[in-house]
């Protein structure tokens, strides 16, 4: 949405919404990719500080030194795909609102103001990742996924659950500020 002069731009230019939404799939999967790249990177180092810090100085809390960090294909496949995912969807939810907007009103700046309409459908994605969560976790329970997989997975959906909720939250407490993208006001403090 921060960008809906350059989409005019593109379709006054005469590009199709087609080529529009390509070009910015694609920008948003190398995106996706750099930042679950780095992510990942960041998460191996914190962990290896985690496991440092668990063998050497808080020794006496785990009660041993044989803690090792395993990477497998597998666990980077799971870190990556659902880095990308979130990526293509939010292209694409963000082009589908602006669909009905007109290349001028877009060259203009003008945004669809579809708040409560948002709202319901945060509603429907936080339950629909919580859902999921508590899936991943009653098949890890009952085998059919590795116990690992289970754990990541529900904690992942379940935080983008709480993610949409907060976001709920805050449209909520003061739709007008969250629809112009400013921060809701807080009290004096007395």
């Amino acid at each position: 949405e921060q960008r809906l002069r350059e989409i005019g731009l593109y379709l006054a230019l005469g590009y199709t919404r087609r080529d529009v939404r390509r070009i910015f799939v694609r920008e948003g999967l190398v995106l996706g990719l750099a930042g679950t790249l780095v992510g990942c990177v960041g998460a191996w180092l914190y962990a290896s500080g985690l496991l440092y810090g668990l063998r050497h100085w808080w020794n006496d809390a785990v009660g041993t030194q044989a803690l090792e960090l395993h990477l497998s294909p597998a666990a980077l496949r799971g870190a990556i795909f659902p880095g990308l995912l979130v990526s293509l969807l939010v292209v694409l939810i963000t082009l589908r609102r602006l669909r009905g907007l007109s290349p001028w009103d877009l060259l203009a700046g003008r945004q669809i103001d579809d708040l409560p309409h948002t709202a319901v459908r945060l509603r429907w994605l936080a339950i629909g990742f919580l859902a999921v969560g508590f899936a991943l976790a009653g098949a890890a329970a009952a085998g059919r996924i590795a116990p690992e997989g289970g754990f990541f997975g529900a904690g992942f959906e379940t935080a983008f659950s709480v993610t949409f909720s907060a976001s709920l939250s805050a449209a909520a407490s003061d739709p007008d500020a969250v629809a112009a993208g400013a921060a809701p006001p807080r009290p004096p403090i007395t």
